[in-house]
């Protein structure tokens, strides 16, 4: 639309670029016509709303309006959706206070007179995400409620969010009725006059009497952008209700058009203005040695006075000059409408400066803190300071936030700062702020075990886990009740002597505790001796590792192999493990090659492979490998050459070879038991690998090194802690000579080799 307004803004939709293009209004034309208001319509509904004060025709209800004009209509004055909803989205973009929506839409044909109106379908829907958006952003939506006396609903008036306005007319009797042609039902929000006398477009100095809830609207739009003047901060929610709040009342109950005026007409006075005088500013401090200003809600003068003159005098601007402390009440009177006011303020000694509760600032990282200012008095005291009366930056913000609306500080991490503070009577102060990490305290210990059996002079590792898993200290305080039963050492607990003995586990703040009880026996021996662990899934497996294949179920394993196939051996197992072997047991060692495995037979030094179905055998080729893959302990191993199956243990004639065969209850798939070194016999692996002496004579193998360090890798972890915190000491103790010479190695050689 286009409207004759020198400070407006101007834009049309172009529909190639999808884009709202701004129009300087030209400075020489005394009307716009850059955008082409075809019909009038948009003219008139503007000059509603904004026309100046100019001593030229009519003037608008909010004249001084800061006006943004979208054309949204085509050449044949038809809505067009998408720019309506580009439109929003411009407001919201521009952060616009009120958008005015004088059209009128429905979702079935309405008729008025000789006038009638098509469906729109989709009408109801098309805004409604739109507006939701613009409301949420803080618009107010206000749209005409529409012209056809009926009770269908118009749209965008009757969206969720949009004020609805219809329009009223007086009788003789200077009574509020219903204008012939307005709308009505429950979805009016409250009317207003819709005989406007407005600017046209038909010449420079044409203007013209229309009528409509097109010019109903922008009398409320206009409304709210006067409220909102006084009042920036409110939200459309809290200028709805106020608008409601100061209608005029309309009793409509017993009209036949049920529901026409909504919450009444529209009182622009009582609205923006309030229903009675009030005093709108109190000063937030007001002390002896400075002056003060108290405000209305009224535009006009108004008379002010004190209760007690000797406090000081207040002139007719409200203007207050204090002369001495105490507590005096401050009075406004209406000199129209005859409504007062009051407040009692109190008037403080004189305030000579600012100070800080505490005086510097120890703040948490992701905690939250509020200021605590005071203001100094001449008499020693200390009085509450409002942060509005108070100018507060950061010296850097780079890690600190702070609202000077409330005083709130957060820190985003660790650093010093300080927070300038003047106030409004020119006193400054400055505070120092450290930030700190957030200590997050240990609320409990868990060990992996409660108990322990161990021998004279063997080593078991508890390891301990702290809750919660953020806490800032981690660090674990070990110790003994009795040493000389049983030392512990970083988690490491070695048997000295039979007995039975705590051994605790603290946090390094002491507050928490848990404990193991461990019982050491008087064997001197120390087992040396692994075991072999059902494998679950394949990654377990490595390198080097010592394999058995067998059949849980059947108490079978794999032995030596002839005639194309391996005997079953009779085999018992403990759950997921087996501790001895029987002397006939083929066991392999674990070749990786590349994705697949070499099965190397530890007493033949042979490989297995396989010529066909129904056939295994063992060879010195290591050309071909085989495929594992392992679901919950069976493992499918198949050769290279697919077509010669997998090896299952046959139950009705026990032995194991390759099948093609399908799973059945006499056709299973095999287990894979792994051995586990103990921390004693990976050391005495690693000692006879390197062979290496510390005379220097021989270099350490490096070949024996890395053979070492798979064996380190498929170690269980307890075994891995063992030697990772043992002493590196020359002695009978296997696990410390490894580690000595490890240490010595690594010293004497570097890392580049091993």
């Amino acid at each position: 639309k286009t409207i004759v307004k020198d400070e407006s803004k101007y834009y049309q939709y172009n529909s190639t670029s999808k884009k709202w293009e701004y129009y300087s209004p030209s400075t020489t034309a005394s009307r716009i016509s850059y955008l082409d208001d075809t019909f009038g319509h948009g003219t008139n509904v503007a000059a509603t709303v904004a026309a100046q004060i100019n001593n030229i025709g009519g003037y608008g209800i909010a004249p001084n309006v800061e006006l943004y004009v979208y054309k949204v209509t085509n050449t044949n004055n038809g809505y067009e959706w998408g720019a309506i909803q580009n439109a929003l989205l411009d407001a919201i973009s521009l952060k616009l206070d009120v958008v005015n929506m004088s059209f009128q839409s429905y979702t079935q044909k309405v008729t008025y007179g000789s006038s009638s109106m098509s469906a729109s379908s989709g009408c109801s829907t098309v805004l409604s995400s739109y507006l939701t958006k613009a409301y949420n952003a803080g618009i107010t939506l206000v749209a005409a409620a529409g012209n056809f006396n009926t009770s269908t609903l118009s749209y965008p008036a009757s969206n969720e969010h949009v004020i609805s306005v219809g329009s009223c007319d007086v009788d003789n009797d200077q009574n509020f009725v219903k204008a012939a042609y307005s709308n009505y039902g429950s979805k009016i929000d409250l009317v207003a006059p819709g005989t406007v006398y407005v600017a046209s477009k038909d010449s420079s100095s044409a203007y013209k009497q229309t009528q409509g809830t097109s010019f109903s609207a922008p009398l409320v739009t206009g409304a709210i952008a006067l409220y909102k003047q006084k009042h920036p901060n409110a939200t459309p929610d809290e200028i709805e209700q106020a608008l409601y709040d100061s209608c005029f009342e309309i009793d409509d109950s017993s009209s036949q058009y049920a529901n026409w005026a909504g919450h009444g007409a529209l009182n622009v006075y009582d609205f923006v203005y309030g229903t009675s005088v009030s005093i709108e500013t109190v000063p937030s401090i007001i002390s002896v040695s400075h002056n003060a200003q108290f405000k209305s809600n009224r535009s006009y003068d108004v008379n002010w006075s004190l209760s007690d003159s000797s406090f000081g005098s207040i002139d007719n601007n409200g203007n207050f000059t204090p002369l001495k402390e105490g507590n005096v009440t401050v009075i406004v009177d209406d000199p129209i409408d005859g409504t007062t006011d009051s407040v009692e303020i109190n008037i403080i000694p004189e305030i000579v400066g600012l100070e800080s509760n505490p005086s510097s600032i120890n703040l948490v990282v992701e905690e939250d803190y509020y200021l605590d200012i005071n203001y100094v008095l001449s008499n020693g005291g200390r009085h509450k300071a409002s942060f509005a009366d108070l100018t507060m930056t950061l010296q850097s913000e780079d890690f600190c936030l702070l609202d000077d609306n409330n005083g709130y500080l957060s820190a985003l991490g660790v650093g010093n700062t300080t927070i300038l503070i003047t106030d409004k009577f020119n006193h400054n102060l400055e505070i120092p702020v450290n930030a700190v990490e957030k200590i997050v305290d240990v609320t409990g210990i868990k060990l992996d075990k409660n108990e322990a059996l161990i021998k004279i002079g063997e080593i078991v590792s508890l390891n301990a886990t702290i809750e919660p898993e953020n806490a800032t200290n981690k660090n674990i305080i070990w110790s003994s009740e009795d040493e000389t039963i049983a030392t512990v050492n970083n988690g490491l607990v070695t048997g000295k002597n039979e007995g039975t003995t705590k051994i605790f586990a603290k946090s390094s703040d002491g507050k928490i505790a848990t404990e193991c009880v461990v019982t050491v026996t008087k064997d001197a021996e120390i087992s040396t001796n692994g075991y072999w662990k059902l494998v679950t899934q394949v990654t377990e497996l490595h390198d080097l590792d010592e394999i058995v294949i067998g059949s849980k179920n059947n108490n079978a394993l794999m032995g030596k192999i002839s005639g194309n196939f391996s005997s079953s051996i009779e085999q018992t197992f403990n759950e997921d493990r087996t501790d001895e072997l029987n002397s006939d047991s083929l066991i392999f060692e674990l070749h990786k090659d590349n994705d697949s495995w070499q099965l190397l037979s530890k007493s033949d030094n042979k490989y297995l492979t396989s010529t066909a179905q129904k056939n295994i055998s063992l060879s010195t080729s290591t050309s071909f490998g085989w495929n594992i893959t392992i679901d919950n302990g069976d493992a499918t191993i198949t050769y290279y050459k697919t077509s010669y199956g997998r090896i299952l243990y046959n139950v009705v004639s026990p032995r194991f070879t390759t099948y093609t065969s399908a799973l059945s209850k006499t056709m299973v798939l095999p287990q894979i038991y792994r051995y586990v070194m103990t921390a004693n016999e990976w050391a005495t692996y690693f000692i006879g690998e390197i062979n290496c002496d510390i005379t220097g004579k021989n270099a350490p193998s490096i070949a024996g090194w890395n053979n070492a360090n798979k064996k380190f890798i498929s170690l269980d972890d307890n075994y891995k802690n063992i030697i990772k915190n043992a002493t590196a000491i020359q002695g009978e103790n296997d696990i410390e000579n490894a580690v000595y010479f490890y240490d010595y190695i690594l010293n004497k050689y570097g890392t580049s080799n091993y």
